[in-house]
């Protein structure tokens, strides 16, 4: 079987969930740049172009606080509307 890797006109994302146009990022350090934030400010607004929300979460985020990281998501899925 072949996996499929979201994407959204050129760019890859991390996780897409289309039914509640959500994508996730994982960030690690080379996004906490001053260049690699502007590169992904200028992305996420091209996404967001379509009606889909971009979170953002680091990699440190994801290692030491799951849990809240899954609660956000799950809040944030529940707030929007489904499509």
């Amino acid at each position: 079987s072949s996996l499929s890797i979201p994407s959204i006109e050129s760019y890859i994302v991390d996780f897409f969930c289309r039914k509640a146009r959500l994508v996730i990022e994982v960030d690690g350090a080379q996004h906490r740049s001053l260049e690699g934030m502007k590169y992904d400010e200028k992305r996420s607004s091209r996404i967001e172009k379509y009606d889909i929300l971009v979170i953002r979460f680091s990699n440190l985020d994801i290692e030491h606080n799951l849990k809240n990281v899954g609660q956000y998501i799950e809040n944030i899925i529940r707030e929007r509307p489904q499509s």
